[in-house]
């Protein structure tokens, strides 16, 4: 299970520095989580806003119960001010990145153990029919036709407000059926208020072909049958969408928030200084120390000239 707890970074040994330090948590993307826990994220809710951060010790608390956080905001006047916003824990355990999750493509069927015997006599249109016979051979029910029975009720809880019921299609269709040891399969079927039949291991197959476990609901055609329609919202990391603030610590005693240029906040230092000497080229950015360097070449060359 992924582990992310709240961490104060350690001071940063310059006078200014961005409001981020302040946060207790990292923030991932779709693909950063993956590569830090070697899973992916739960599926993006698009009710929720963007939370990138997520706080593993809150899934030990009740789940209803109130997770406070605490961050920095400017407001439009030019101040800054602390706000504290409060979120289920059950939010707070989980992490909501926008982007494709990736469902299983394809449902693992073990091999039938479900056999009806049957022995082929010539039909009249030519071919072979398979009559049910004891004594004869093993005709096996294919896996893709079978299903538990809480699956069963599953599905007829899905449709039963489009009138279906449920039955099992063993009792109903087969005569001589068997199991093999261990089979707790059954050819559960359900039936729709004119009288169509499916299997439910087909319809089954049918809530899969998006994704094993990709949301999704039952629509009825006009002729009554049962479509199954993806409810997956597409999102991606380009998306406007709210996010919510990542909580952050208290400031320390020599620390003051500022705001900078674009109303961006910033963290100062009480106990050092912000002044840089010209001279001081250590203290700037490599991009400054290279303009600075031009600068005092033009300078030389002109009094050169």
């Amino acid at each position: 299970m992924p582990v992310s707890l709240p961490t104060s970074k350690p001071q940063p040994d310059a006078p200014v520095y961005g409001v981020a330090e302040l946060d207790l948590f990292t923030c991932d993307t779709r693909a950063s989580y993956l590569k830090r826990f070697g899973v992916q994220a739960p599926p993006f809710n698009p009710s929720r806003p963007v939370q990138r951060w997520f706080d593993s010790s809150a899934d030990q608390l009740p789940k209803d119960d109130v997770y406070i956080l605490q961050y920095f905001e400017s407001l439009d006047d030019g101040t800054i001010t602390r706000r504290r916003k409060g979120i289920t824990n059950r939010d707070a355990s989980t992490p909501n990145l926008p982007g494709e999750y990736q469902y299983p493509q394809a449902r693992v069927l073990k091999p039938s153990g479900l056999w009806v015997a049957v022995t082929l006599l010539p039909s009249t249109d030519g071919g072979l029919a398979m009559v049910p016979d004891f004594s004869g051979e093993r005709h096996y029910i294919p896996s893709e036709q079978l299903s538990e029975q809480a699956e069963a009720i599953a599905m007829r809880d899905q449709l039963r407000s489009a009138g279906f019921a449920m039955f099992d299609g063993l009792t109903e269709f087969y005569d001589n059926y068997s199991l093999d040891e261990g089979e707790t399969r059954r050819s559960w079927c359900v039936i729709s208020a004119n009288g169509q039949i499916w299997s439910v291991g087909y319809l089954r197959t049918q809530t899969d072909k998006f994704g094993v476990g990709a949301p999704g609901h039952w629509q009825i055609t006009d002729n009554g049958s049962p479509n199954w329609v993806c409810d997956v919202v597409p999102s991606s990391d380009n998306d406007p969408l709210p996010n919510l603030p990542v909580p952050q610590r208290t400031l320390l005693p020599n620390e003051r928030l500022k705001l900078a240029f674009g109303g961006t906040i910033q963290v100062q230092r009480t106990d050092k200084s912000e002044v840089v000497e010209l001279d001081d080229t250590k203290a700037m950015p490599a991009r400054v120390r290279e303009l600075l360097t031009i600068v005092k070449q033009i300078q030389a060359d002109l009094k050169a000239a």
